[in-house]
């Protein structure tokens, strides 16, 4: 299975100059920490550039979706181009095989897997963008065949509201 974890702003902004618009969220990082613990995931050469990105990340394999050699990207244990995201297996790998991928970024990665991914799980920041710094980058939209399965609202001093959603191809 394929799955795409990942925050966004109302607007369906995920970041900003290579960072995430808001500031740092506890909340969301352990619903990102347990979803992806134990499995692969795969992101964008920018996501694992990214200012905010603490790579590798521990306890799963860290695989970078880009074009560029292997040797560009100090830490990961794979570098793979985006059409072999599906048949993807690491030999050098404890596991060989892992039940659930997940796509973690960033936008232009996200884009483009769309057809692939059968759940998406987003955390949404509610308010204005400008409650968050800075200008908008392009938005991030679901395809049309995705239902939302699942919904919990949590309230945070810092961020205000923010929800978690879990989306499934019908």
């Amino acid at each position: 299975m394929i799955k795409a974890i990942f925050a966004v702003t109302d607007d369906n902004i995920i970041g900003l100059d290579n960072r995430m618009p808001w500031p740092h969220s506890k909340i969301d990082m352990s619903w990102f920490v347990n979803n992806t613990r134990g499995d692969m995931v795969f992101m964008g050469s920018k996501t694992w550039e990214s200012v905010d990105m603490k790579t590798p990340l521990p306890n799963r394999p860290n695989i970078v979706i880009s074009n560029q050699p292997h040797s560009q990207f100090k830490g990961a244990d794979g570098v793979i181009h985006l059409k072999d995201i599906v048949n993807y297996e690491n030999r050098n790998l404890v596991k060989s095989k892992y039940d659930t991928k997940w796509i973690i970024g960033g936008a232009n990665i996200l884009k483009q897997t769309q057809d692939i991914v059968d759940e998406y799980y987003i955390t949404r920041f509610h308010g204005e963008l400008s409650d968050y710094s800075g200008s908008q980058s392009e938005p991030v939209r679901l395809p049309l065949d995705f239902m939302l399965i699942n919904f919990k609202l949590k309230w945070s001093r810092k961020h205000k509201h923010l929800t978690f959603e879990i989306w499934e191809r019908r």
